[in-house]
């Protein structure tokens, strides 16, 4: 991280009393903010809670907190941001810092929103600035005047951080499970070498998708379909329990993370409500949010397997060396009748981030996409 982002993070931790969110790589300059987090400044599940804990903190403390995010997140978000902190509501002053995705030539998911932010922020009654994450200065300052004008007239304001397609490269991941001896590739490629032939896969946010369609490139045929949650961060396992349900013939695999489980924690125990022993639940727990460049997220501090245990499913957590006592075990339990959880506990992926999958996003051994 260089110098200007480290000052840059100093100034915005000294304007706000609270600095909470979401990791985005269009806004690597806080970095050093997520990297140091304590009383004044946390990663979050999810944006929606990040704007609620940010109003508890307003309300109880009488200052402004500041609430970042990319776009995509925007929609988490507008439920309190529209119910809770709203001028007719508790009428709660805060600054939300945006990183904007969907530029011309952008990843697909990223499209609509890109088109539909502004116009999100002005439906919600949100006034909002603009600046670019090329000049820092330029940052800083604009939340300075955002932070008053949300000061001045207890409301939220937003501030949009634009990059566009030169964005600068997503620094490494720190944090998380750093000691870990299985890197996420490690462990995806040992879950995908168990799992039965002819399952479908479903890869999650992030890398995790990414790594599955590396497997896939060198391992083709081998699976019946695979799907790619490019986008929806955090609805990964509840597409794969929808798949579970209408194919019951076929194992169905949710490759996860810790970040996109712990986004939407509920959606895990849903299959506690559904017949899916189809279904297999694998969490990819790195302790990071890896794909915009870290960021602890609760899984370092946070036991996945605990949940399957308490509900009673066949549960494992499993962390390298590989050995072939470890691989027969995992084989095992990827191969009961479910639904099945499996914690994986690992460090980040390792050297260079994994290739992306591109359109169609549902991939079969018969054709690239078919519909049902």
């Amino acid at each position: 991280m260089s110098v200007e982002a480290a000052g840059a993070a100093k100034r915005i931790r000294g304007t706000f009393g609270l600095v909470v969110g979401v990791p985005d790589s269009s806004l690597a300059f806080l970095g050093p903010i997520w990297q140091r987090p304590g009383e004044d400044a946390s990663v979050c599940t999810n944006e929606g809670s990040a704007v609620a804990l940010a109003a508890g903190w307003a309300l109880g403390s009488g200052k402004c907190a500041l609430v970042c995010m990319q776009n995509s997140g925007l929609m988490n978000a507008l439920n309190p941001l529209t119910s809770l902190t709203h001028t007719s509501v508790q009428s709660v002053p805060l600054v939300l810092l945006i990183g904007v995705r969907g530029w011309a030539g952008d990843e697909p998911q990223h499209e609509v929103v890109g088109r539909v932010t502004t116009s999100l922020l002005r439906a919600a009654e949100i006034p909002f600035r603009t600046t670019c994450a090329s000049d820092l200065s330029d940052v800083v300052s604009t939340l300075g005047l955002a932070h008053q004008q949300a000061v001045a007239s207890n409301t939220v304001t937003a501030v949009l951080v634009e990059v566009g397609a030169a964005r600068p490269p997503t620094p490494p991941a720190t944090g998380g499970r750093a000691l870990e001896e299985w890197t996420s590739r490690d462990a995806i490629r040992l879950v995908l070498d168990a799992a039965p032939s002819g399952s479908i896969v479903v890869g999650s946010t992030g890398f995790n998708s990414r790594l599955v369609h590396e497997y896939r490139r060198d391992h083709p045929g081998r699976f019946e379909e695979f799907v790619y949650c490019v986008g929806a961060m955090g609805h990964a396992c509840s597409v794969a329990q929808g798949l579970a349900v209408a194919r019951p013939d076929v194992p169905v695999f949710c490759v996860d993370g810790d970040g996109s489980a712990l986004m939407h924690l509920g959606a895990v125990l849903l299959p506690a409500a559904l017949t899916v022993p189809n279904y297999r639940h694998v969490i990819v727990n790195n302790g990071s949010h890896e794909s915009v460049g870290g960021g602890d997220t609760l899984g370092s501090r946070f036991s996945f397997s605990a949940i399957g245990h308490d509900l009673g499913w066949p549960t494992g957590v499993f962390r390298g060396p590989t050995t072939p006592d470890v691989f027969t075990a995992l084989a095992r339990l990827l191969n009961a009748s479910g639904p099945v959880l499996v914690e994986m506990l690992t460090r980040p992926a390792g050297v260079g981030p994994p290739t992306r999958p591109r359109p169609p996003f549902v991939q079969t051994r018969k054709r690239s996409h078919r519909s049902r």
